[in-house]
Formats: C-alpha cells, sequence, structure tokens
C-alpha cells in the first residue's frame, strides 16, 4: 500500500480525504481517523506506515490503519478496561477512528473536528469533548515542513488531568532496522515503559539515546522531561532505508512539552519503573497482535482546568526529507542539533 494511487482509491471508497501537492511532495490527510497517512516524496514511497489490511481495517470501522494520528493520555485512564493492572487493552471508537469531519481546508491547510464520549476507566466515568486538528502545510521543497495544532475541549472533569499525545507509525528500514533519535542531556537514562529493553535495541551517547525499530519484539522506550537538553522543548527523529539509494528521516520537534515530572502523566507499563517519560517510541512485535511498525511518540503540557472543564492548545511540527545516507544523516544532525548518529 506504498503507492499514493493505491492508497488513495481504496480511501476514496470509505472517506473523503485531503490531498497536498506540489512538485516534490504529495500528503494525503483522512477523514476517517483525522490523519496524515501518506507522505510521499515526489510521488513514490510513502514515508509512514500504513495497514497493509487497510481496506479491511476501514470496512470493520477499526482504528489501526496507520499514519500520524492524536491520542488522549493517560494510557491506563482510557487504554485499559483494567487500568489498576494495566489488562484488558482496549481502543475507544468516539477516540480512534472517532467522528472527524472536514470543516474547513484550503490550498496549504485542513482543519478537522472530532465529538467524543470516551469512558475514563480508572476514574469509571464518561469524558465528552471536542478536538480541533488544524494541519498547514508550511514549507514543501527539499524539506517538508507540516504545522499542526491540537485543540481540545472537554464537557466535564472526570478527577485525572489528561494531555494530547501525538504518535507517528513508521516501517522498519528495507534493511531490517530503523533508527529512533531522541536528543538528552549527558548521562540521561533510558526508561523501558513496558519491561526491560535488550542491549541490541539501545545505544546511547552524551547527546542522544538512539532504539531500535524491527517490529521482531514489543518494546517501548521512555525518556524523561527532565533529560531534554532544553526544557519543554522536546524533539524524536526517525531514520530508515527505504530503497537501495535512499534514507529517509522524519521528526516531531514541540515546544509544548511537559518540564518535569508532575506535568508527564503517562504512567509506565513496567512495575518496576516510577518516572514517566514524554518522549516515547515504540516497536512492535508478533506477540503484539499486530502488522509490523514502529512509532515516535511526543505528549505534551497538561490541560488546563478552568472550572469543571478542561482546555488544551498546544502546536508542534512534523518534518521529513530524504537523500542518501550522507544527506539524511547531516540534515537529521542539523533538525535535532545534535553532532553524531549512529544508525542501527
Amino acid at each position: 500500500m506504498d503507492k499514493k494511487n493505491n492508497l488513495s482509491e481504496t480511501l476514496r471508497k470509505y472517506t473523503n480525504i485531503y490531498e497536498y501537492k506540489n512538485n516534490k511532495w504529495n500528503v494525503i490527510v483522512t477523514e476517517y481517523g483525522g490523519r496524515i497517512i501518506g507522505i510521499f516524496p515526489r510521488n513514490q514511497y510513502n514515508m509512514l506506515w500504513v495497514n497493509p489490511d487497510l481496506e479491511k481495517v476501514l470496512f470493520e470501522k477499526n482504528w489501526n490503519l496507520g499514519g500520524a494520528r492524536i491520542w488522549i493520555s493517560p494510557e491506563k485512564n482510557f487504554y485499559y478496561k483494567n487500568p489498576t493492572n494495566f489488562e484488558e487493552w482496549t481502543c475507544q471508537k468516539d477516540l480512534d477512528p472517532g467522528n472527524y469531519i472536514i470543516r474547513e481546508k484550503d490550498a496549504n491547510s485542513v482543519k478537522l473536528e472530532n465529538k467524543f464520549r470516551i469512558y475514563d476507566f480508572l476514574n469509571n466515568i464518561t469524558l465528552s469533548g471536542i478536538i480541533m486538528r488544524e494541519i498547514i502545510f508550511e514549507k514543501a521543497d527539499d524539506i517538508l515542513k507540516i504545522h499542526i495544532y491540537e485543540n481540545l475541549v472537554t464537557d466535564n472533569f472526570t478527577g485525572s488531568l489528561i494531555d494530547l499525545w501525538a504518535l507517528v507509525q513508521v516501517n522498519p528500514s528495507i534493511n531490517g532496522a530503523g533508527t529512533v533519535i531522541v536528543p538528552v542531556k549527558e548521562n540521561a537514562k533510558p526508561i523501558p515503559y513496558f519491561g526491560d529493553i535488550p542491549d541490541k535495541y539501545l545505544k546511547c551517547d552524551k547527546e542522544a539515546i538512539f532504539f531500535r525499530i524491527d517490529s521482531l519484539k514489543v518494546l517501548k522506550l521512555g525518556v524523561r522531561p527532565e533529560n531534554l537538553p532544553i526544557e519543554g522543548i522536546g524533539r524524536i527523529g526517525y531514520i530508515a532505508k527505504i530503497s537501495d539509494t535512499e534514507y529517509m528521516f522524519l521528526m516531531l520537534y514541540s515546544r509544548c512539552c511537559p518540564r518535569k515530572q508532575d506535568e508527564c502523566l503517562d504512567l509506565p507499563k513496567n512495575p518496576k519503573i516510577q518516572v514517566k517519560g514524554c518522549i516515547q517510541s515504540y516497536n512492535s512485535g508478533p506477540e503484539g497482535d499486530f502488522q509490523g511498525f514502529g512509532e515516535i511518540e511526543m505528549h505534551f503540557m497538561p490541560c488546563g482546568k478552568i472550572e469543571d472543564r478542561l482546555i488544551s492548545r498546544i502546536d508542534y511540527d512534523l518534518i521529513a526529507y530524504i537523500g542518501d545516507e550522507r544527506e539524511v544523516l547531516e540534515k537529521a544532525k542539523e533538525f535535532l542539533d545534535i553532532g553524531h548518529i549512529e544508525l542501527f
């Protein structure tokens, strides 16, 4: 499903889509799920993972179609029917795929809205509200820069603060393993969110943590907000080989990240870990019962509470670039603001 025309044709059977295009980039946003689902440089390869069973997912109105999406955190509250023990994972349909509709669009932007009612399993109460996504194409020459605003207003408060959570699904590299890069302070320690991370999946130096994406084992990496090089500013990048000669680079960047543990809401599933991360990366595997993909993820500042409502407006960039190995490494170092990258 990596051909643009095939993807567009399949999507149009089930949903409205928005397409941004110029002579260097083509991007597809789908009303179903409110996602950026295709990023095609020069109309070639999709830089995002799309479920190989996409038509089945759309027909059954399920969530895991792929692409770049927004969720609500903490995961413990909204995705586990037995939150105390992190058991019985579920994805509530009002959250994803949701009830998104395209509200506005022009040549360089699209706005989507989702009205939702989801259950907070930890507090045993329903949360209702609206998510509004504004996707703006700010730069599209050799580098693609998509600026995204996420807006959340709830009708009530269930008893737990929440935050917005951006997730981008990616393919493993054609040579077996892609590389996630998270810039950090010296001596930063990775958080094994779901359980111990084998040594072969991690590399650390004084500037960054590197995490292997191969879709062979379910693992999750977290990085504490206190370990970000600049307070409140998060970066996470991904590099993978996409053809015999080309590599891709994707990055999430935001100034809206938590600055300390109290502002970081997503608890680890790993019972041995007591600290929380605002930058995360997920590696899928056969035991996860999903098709093979990885994710780069970013949690944002908690919503503000005004009387009995929660309100949030955050913004971030999704940046894309392709080139040969040397070009991609140089561009990635520039955008991540680090001096060295070690690929898996």
